[in-house]
């Protein structure tokens, strides 16, 4: 639905004031002694406070663009994954259905890619519009934090290179640097005690339906399901309306059997 006259104006009036109230805040913590009343559009202030104000507010305007831009990329995927087609998507950002079919075609495209450098080197994947390709590399037992640590690799794109994407590192589940796991994973081995008891044998690894308790599953165990990335499956979620951190995270049943009824091959 196309923004009203009078609905423009007032959210010109709203980014107006929010933007200055950053930029206010940035002249103050840059060392520029301003009052809280003061306004680059007031012509009794002085002009260099003006063209400070002014330059501050086009900085912060800056910022907004990308944000904004970054966030309508994100309206047109979630429309396009349900069913709109670039009419309608060009009535809604007021422009025609040619222009939005040649600004956001990318995202309904998967290209090959090749990665470069890390675990992957050489390989061969899949990637739409200018995601990172995050893949799981391996789960062990880390001896010095005691505990179980899954490492991922990252690949991004390449600068000036779109189907080469280049190794990052390596980070956690909750996109932290890690470092580079073991060439074999670790295993734990109980201490023997006094007196010697015989080891214990370690549990099946359940389903990653039971896991994380009360039937939920975590991102990467519903991607090692599916046959996907768990970026793929983050991307899914995120289309379904759930909006999941990283990979590590879990997702409630009816979600989890939601996902797989749309990777189900028809009958």
């Amino acid at each position: 639905m196309p923004v009203k006259p009078w609905g423009t104006v007032r959210l010109s009036a709203g980014l107006y004031d929010l933007a200055w109230s950053v930029a206010h805040d940035d002249l103050r913590e840059a060392g520029r002694h301003v009052a809280d009343a003061y306004d680059p559009n007031d012509p009794a202030t002085a002009r260099t406070d003006r063209r400070a104000g002014y330059l501050a507010l086009l900085a912060v305007y800056g910022q907004m663009l990308t944000a904004l831009q970054a966030n309508v990329d994100f309206a047109v995927a979630g429309a396009l994954a349900v069913g709109s087609n670039f009419g309608e998507i060009g009535r809604a950002t007021g422009m025609s259905r040619q222009a939005a079919r040649q600004k956001w075609l990318r995202m309904t495209t998967r290209l090959a890619v090749t990665l470069s450098g890390g675990p992957r080197n050489g390989e061969r994947d899949t990637a739409c519009a200018d995601a990172d390709i995050v893949s799981e590399e391996r789960t062990y037992w880390d001896r010095r934090r005691n505990q179980e640590v899954t490492v991922f690799s990252r690949y991004k794109k390449k600068y000036g290179s779109p189907q080469v994407y280049e190794f990052m590192g390596y980070e956690d589940a909750s996109g932290r640097p890690a470092r580079m796991p073991p060439p074999e994973p670790v295993e734990r081995t109980p201490r023997p005690t006094s007196p010697p008891l015989p080891p214990r044998a370690r549990p099946a690894e359940p389903p990653p339906q039971q896991r994380s308790g009360g039937g939920k599953a975590r991102v990467h165990e519903l991607a090692a399901e599916l046959g996907l990335t768990s970026k793929q499956v983050l991307r899914d979620l995120a289309l379904m309306g759930e909006y999941v951190q990283s990979a590590a995270s879990t997702v409630e049943p009816a979600v989890a059997r939601k996902l797989r009824s749309t990777h189900q091959p028809p009958e």
